[in-house]
């Protein structure tokens, strides 16, 4: 009769040996994709000053510095401004189609009867006053 051989035990290198329970780990998510100035601009329509201003403005996401003369917007940010500039859109035509219709109407009538104004006062020489 041979006796069986014992087994090498595992190491662990220092850490707790953890048994199986079955379940699925799952790796918490990799950091969002960082854009640089080119493809913002694509996606937004905005030229560099626009999106620069609308930085200081506090209007636009601001961007994460990369190196000392390279920066990046998180795709996530420029995702999220997109999509409220969309919804404030709807909301804006949605007025309009309910409520604002009259008015616009009346600004643009408003706006032609100054011009109209200040063409005849240009005639008559009175200046733009």
């Amino acid at each position: 009769m041979t006796l069986p051989e014992p087994q090498p035990e595992q190491t662990t290198h220092g850490a707790t040996p953890k048994t199986y329970d079955g379940r699925v780990t799952v790796n918490p998510a990799r950091p969002g994709k960082l854009v640089r100035l080119p493809i913002v601009e694509d996606r937004t329509g905005l030229g560099k000053s626009s999106i620069y201003a609308g930085v200081r403005a506090g209007t636009f996401p601001p961007p994460v510095r990369l190196s000392a003369r390279a920066v990046a917007w998180r795709e996530c940010d420029i995702d999220q401004w997109i999509a409220e500039r969309t919804t404030a859109r709807g909301q804006a035509q949605r007025f309009l189609a309910n409520h604002g219709e009259a008015k616009f109407t009346d600004l643009h009538q408003a706006a032609d009867g100054r011009q109209r104004r200040i063409a005849s006062r240009i005639d008559a020489g009175e200046g733009t006053k």
